[in-house]
């Protein structure tokens, strides 16, 4: 286990980034706060854990034990840090999600959930293989830059009496943002943008997971204990 006074610095830590939270974004979001603060929790925690298996002595012994540590302490490692930025991207999309919506005609621009959204070009009964679309063209403006042209589309399928919509997506790190679009009227389109910040965080901390779980797996001591339980089972009784 670990000891109490390992575990100081990573409450600390969690501490602040509560804080830093509420200060930034108030009392509503204390649900953000304490799931970042858990996340920072998880992060450092385990980090403190790893440093500690290293043991005394300066910084270079410290770094060559770390080297030479089983495979599992470091998926067990990178697991926990991929459940702390699995977290925060939880968080993220959980307190931060923005939407918005307006009407638009071609060459027409609305501010929504903080972009700039303009209805570059709408196009009516575009053919395709069993469907026709209404296809549009749509800029997304962020302090006086355009980050992204998205070209969402709603489908109709004849004799079927059943549309559906097909958002378009731009996303980084940071957010994604999706754009998605109504039924046209006289000329006219309803625009829906909605901005999910962190989504990135959820698939990065699963495939940091997925990775410590293989690197667990890989343990050359587990693979052993593995062949020679086969080796008992196999044994023919005496």
């Amino acid at each position: 286990d670990l000891p109490v006074e390992h575990l100081l610095p990573a409450f600390a830590q969690s501490l602040a980034v509560v804080c830093v939270t509420l200060a930034f974004f108030g009392l509503p979001d204390w649900a953000a706060a304490l799931g970042l603060g858990l996340a920072t929790w998880i992060v450092t925690g385990s980090l403190s854990d790893t440093w500690r298996r290293a043991g005394d002595g300066g910084l270079s012994k410290k770094l060559g034990r770390l080297q030479m540590a089983p495979l599992s302490v470091w998926g067990m490692t990178l697991g926990h840090m991929g459940l702390g930025v699995l977290i925060v991207g939880i968080v993220g999309v959980s307190a931060w999600t923005r939407d918005g919506a307006a009407v638009l005609r071609p060459g027409q621009s609305a501010l929504i959930a903080g972009y700039t959204v303009q209805l570059r070009s709408l196009e009516l009964d575009v053919a395709g293989p069993n469907y026709t679309a209404t296809r549009a063209s749509i800029a997304v403006i962020e302090n006086g830059q355009t980050i992204a042209i998205l070209r969402p589309e709603r489908w109709r399928f004849p004799g079927r009496e059943m549309q559906t919509t097909e958002a378009a997506i731009s996303t980084n790190i940071v957010r994604d943002v999706y754009v998605a679009i109504g039924e046209p009227q006289d000329g006219s389109i309803v625009v829906n943008l909605y901005v999910k910040p962190l989504v990135a965080f959820i698939w990065a901390g699963a495939v940091i997971m997925a990775f410590g779980g293989l690197l667990s797996l890989a343990d050359r001591r587990y693979r052993i204990g593995v062949g020679a339980r086969d080796s008992r089972a196999l044994a023919p009784a005496e």
